[in-house]
């Protein structure tokens, strides 16, 4: 299934201290960090040693010369060491998403990260929290004034689970998680024509095979173009036709696998340099990243292929 909706009538615009919150992982400007996760239970055993297959990854580069670190396929134990190593340095998560697979009646997360070197900015963020402990924290930051910066959302065995950042902020902005293809969609083109723009966009597969939601809208003018449910080579036709236009990749997240993988993404009319790399293994990743942020870009987006 295709959609997409264009808005083109808008000028051109340049836009631990230690957590154990129900037993999961939280931080928050964190000085120190317990690993300790009771999602993982006996039946989704993470393990660190087993053959699995590998994504290719895409990214989008911007001119900046923020200093960044990145991650790829990590453990989650890497993962969480990395942060309470970052963090105190004023190191901020940018990104994340996790990569969920069987392996031998068992099930493996590995995690792709990327932070900045940021400062001492603000911040809270959970790793791995179910659906309702999530959300009641999601209830309560929004509560205290602090607003959803980045979302991941993934199936775990028979749970959906979350890692999320807050940081705090008084601009107008709306959630949503875990609706359907359909509910999204329509709340899409409802919010748009009311003048509010994508700001996240995060997609999952469940068990039967359909996708959920998550996605955050704050006010703006900017044109903006998107698509919901596009397969590979379709995503990518659209997104050469666009960049040769001026049109900016301003988010994307993928879902499924294989034949069944499936793009959203939106554009923004804010024509400023980008450069895109696909197609890349772990190691290229890791290569073109380094030798970008050493010739003045720093990665706006990644994903896998």
């Amino acid at each position: 299934m295709r959609r997409l909706k264009l808005i083109v009538k808008a000028p051109t615009m340049v836009r631990m201290q230690k957590f154990m919150l129900c037993g999961l992982i939280a931080f928050a400007a964190a000085i120190s960090l317990t690993v300790d996760n009771p999602a993982m239970g006996a039946d989704t055993e993470i393990i660190t040693h087993c053959d699995f297959v590998s994504p290719t990854y895409q990214a989008v580069w911007r001119p900046g010369t923020t200093e960044e670190t990145l991650l790829v396929e990590a453990s989650w134990d890497e993962f969480l060491a990395k942060d309470q190593d970052l963090r105190p340095q004023g190191w901020r998560l940018h990104q994340i998403h996790t990569n969920v697979y069987n392996c031998k009646g068992r099930i493996r997360w590995t995690f792709d990260v990327l932070w900045r070197l940021e400062g001492n900015i603000d911040e809270f963020g959970i790793f791995a929290w179910k659906w309702n402990d999530f959300i009641n924290k999601n209830n309560e930051m929004r509560s205290q004034g602090w607003l959803m910066t980045l979302i991941d959302g993934f199936v775990s065995g028979n749970d959906t689970l979350f890692n999320a950042v807050w940081r705090r902020s008084t601009v107008d902005q709306i959630d949503i998680y875990g609706w359907s293809f359909n509910d999204f969609d329509n709340k899409t083109r409802e919010l748009s024509s009311q003048g509010w723009r994508f700001h996240l966009i995060d997609s999952y597969q469940l068990s039967d095979g359909s996708r959920r939601y998550n996605a955050s809208w704050r006010r703006g003018s900017v044109g903006e173009y998107w698509i919901l449910g596009w397969a590979p080579q379709d995503y990518e036709n659209q997104y050469v036709e666009l960049q040769s236009q001026g049109w900016n990749l301003a988010g994307l997240t993928a879902s499924g696998s294989g034949t069944d993988m499936r793009f959203d993404a939106f554009w923004h009319d804010t024509r400023v340099q980008e450069i895109r790399q696909k197609n890349m293994d772990r190691n290229a990743f890791l290569q073109a990243q380094k030798d970008n942020l050493s010739w003045g870009w720093n990665i706006y987006l990644f994903e896998r292929d």
